[in-house]
């Protein structure tokens, strides 16, 4: 999780090469000069928007995003001129939206507690946003973005991103010259080239290791296939054996039906044995019933033999059929074999699928690892740097040590003779230091005076020549009271300052008027009155965040007010919204929460 009002400077330094390289993109395409991040763009960003915004309590959009204080320029204008640069400022909503309810528009404060990936996205949308949807403005955020067109293009620039407390995301862009070293040690922004180059060799090897896995992939399915028909071989064997083992089963019924037959036959045999002896025993008494008795004998007889005939068809049928459950047997097991190797091959396919699958992941994460490596190689690096430096000055130290300690020795006996003589001198010195300070105090307060008076002499001199010629201010230069430029004299607020740094007031009045547009650039307008004739003189700044405004807030709303105007920010003066304009906006906002732009 990311604090985004309390970004560390690596964080800060992370979404500035972001968003740079974003930047840097488009302006590749238009064919202006790339920007850099450096640690001072960063430290510079963080700094200003801690103590122009967050400190300053400075809501640039305000509650209801029309009452906001906009820009706050003052500050931009003198951070820029204490660091040597020129500051140039994009503002977007950026976490914070608004909605609107029943009492009209109303601030939706973000949570503190951000991902890096959350904070990329929105200045993704902002960057989007001042490059496809900015026509209200002029375009004048795109502008400053893309460093073109008047006011708007500072050349070499150095830039970073920040948040602050109310969520707004600021794009600060800062003037390279020779005067300020904000240039110093630019960080390395990736090159999108060699990414792309990259991002094709890591497709590559992934293409051909979809396509391997794809034979893989392949080779699984055979196998499946196969285990599958194998499997329904084995159902069909299984089946067989089953029919053969219901066969066997009824034949083996068949078989003790046809026992318990027989022996109840040979019972019977038994029986009319007994009888038939029975039978000789009263045949002579019973001649009559002899043929009789042999047609019973032949009978059973006969029904022996049948049922003897047909127990050895059993007991035929009984062998073929053990046979049989043998031959499946035999045969389930020679399809089981069949399954196991199938399975043994399906599981070895297996483990090379997942190897194959991890060896994608470990593919499609290269670039994070070699970028992790990379940065490990890097601290790596600077971490021996810093170790081999440390060692330096420690063994200069040690031979500085060791070359003292040597002459410690011999000097010891001399130090001990001139501490003696100068604790003899000690009382004479005291002395003489007491009349000197008294004397450096004396020529000190001498120099002083001596200094207040040539500055009061410079001063009267510069304002009496002021006087005499009629130095005052036109379009931000110091001329006479015939209009020429006056050599050595500069402009300071609304005052002028002569070749010795002396500043007066100028000979005539001057008032400064702003106008406000829609991204909230401040367009000067300043009046020269002289003799009664009031002369209007319009310019054009290029650098919006620095242009010098005499107003008070309270003349700055009371102006927007007589102009049917609201508070508006920008860096087009053309694009002022109306108050139909903010209805409009409003109107919208019932179907959604509502972005703004500064």
């Amino acid at each position: 999780m990311v604090d985004f009002n309390n970004l560390s400077q690596e964080e800060a330094k992370d979404l500035a090469v972001y968003y740079a390289t974003l930047v840097n993109q488009v302006r590749n395409a238009f064919g202006t000069d790339k920007v850099v991040v450096t640690p001072s763009s960063v430290e510079f960003t963080l700094q200003l928007i801690k103590e122009g915004y967050n400190e300053a309590n400075w809501d640039a959009f305000g509650e209801h995003m029309t009452d906001g204080k906009n820009h706050n320029f003052q500050y931009l204008r003198n951070y820029g001129d204490n660091h040597n640069t020129t500051v140039l400022e994009n503002m977007y909503g950026g976490l914070t939206s608004w909605g609107f309810g029943e009492d009209g528009l109303y601030k939706i404060t973000p949570s503190n507690k951000q991902t890096m990936d959350s904070l990329k996205e929105t200045l993704y949308e902002g960057l989007v946003g001042y490059l496809f949807d900015d026509a209200d403005s002029g375009w004048g955020h795109a502008n400053t973005a893309l460093d073109l067109s008047m006011g708007h293009s500072m050349g070499k620039e150095a830039m970073a991103i920040g948040f602050d407390k109310y969520g707004y995301s600021h794009s600060e862009y800062y003037r390279l010259d020779n005067n300020n070293n904000i240039a110093a040690d630019a960080y390395q922004l990736p090159d999108v080239s060699t990414i792309q180059e990259e991002l094709d060799k890591v497709n590559t090897v992934l293409q051909s290791t979809k396509a391997d896995q794809a034979s893989k992939q392949k080779a699984n399915d055979d196998a499946q296939n196969a285990l599958s028909s194998a499997n329904q071989v084995l159902v069909a064997a299984q089946n067989d054996v089953k029919d053969k083992t219901a066969t066997a089963q009824k034949a083996n019924d068949n078989l003790t039906t046809a026992q318990n037959d027989l022996a109840t036959l040979q019972s019977q045999l038994s029986t009319d044995q007994a009888n038939q002896k029975q039978a000789q025993t009263t045949f002579n008494s019973f001649d009559a019933d002899l043929a009789t008795k042999q047609a019973n004998l032949q009978k059973a007889t006969d029904s022996l033999k049948a049922e003897q005939g047909r127990l050895a068809i059993t007991q035929a049928d009984l062998d073929n059929a053990n046979k049989a459950l043998n031959d499946a047997n035999n045969n389930l097991a020679q399809k089981k074999q069949v399954v196991e190797n199938d399975k043994e091959a399906l599981k070895a396919d297996n483990d090379k699928l997942v190897q194959l699958q991890n060896n994608l992941s470990d593919l499609q994460n290269a670039p994070k690892l070699l970028a992790a490596a990379k940065e490990q190689v890097a601290t790596a690096q600077k971490a021996l740097a810093d170790a081999q430096e440390v060692y330096n000055v420690a063994n200069d130290k040690l031979t500085s040590l060791k070359q003292t300690a040597a002459g410690t020795a011999a000097n010891v006996s001399k130090a001990q003779q001139v501490l003696a003589e100068a604790k003899n001198n000690e009382d004479a010195a005291k002395e003489a230091l007491d009349q000197a300070q008294q004397a450096l105090t004396e020529l000190r307060q001498k120099e002083a005076l001596a200094k207040q008076v040539a500055e009061e002499q410079a001063k009267l001199a510069a304002e009496k020549e002021a006087k005499d010629n009629g130095y005052h201010i036109e379009n931000n230069q110091v001329v006479d009271a015939k209009g020429n430029s006056v050599n050595g004299w500069t402009v300071k607020g609304n005052q002028i300052v002569s070749p010795t740094n002396a500043t007066v007031d100028p000979a005539v009045s001057v008032t400064t008027n702003v106008s406000v547009n829609s991204k909230g650039q401040v367009q000067p307008q300043t009046s020269v009155t002289t003799n009664d004739v009031k002369t209007v003189v319009a310019t054009e700044s290029a650098n919006p965040v620095s242009t010098t405004t005499v107003q008070t807030r309270e003349q700055y709303k009371q102006q927007l007010k007589s102009n049917n105007q609201l508070p508006q920010t920008g860096n087009n003066d053309s694009a002022i919204l109306s108050l139909a304009g903010v209805a409009l906006a409003a109107m919208l906002s019932l179907f959604g929460i509502k972005k703004r732009e500064y």
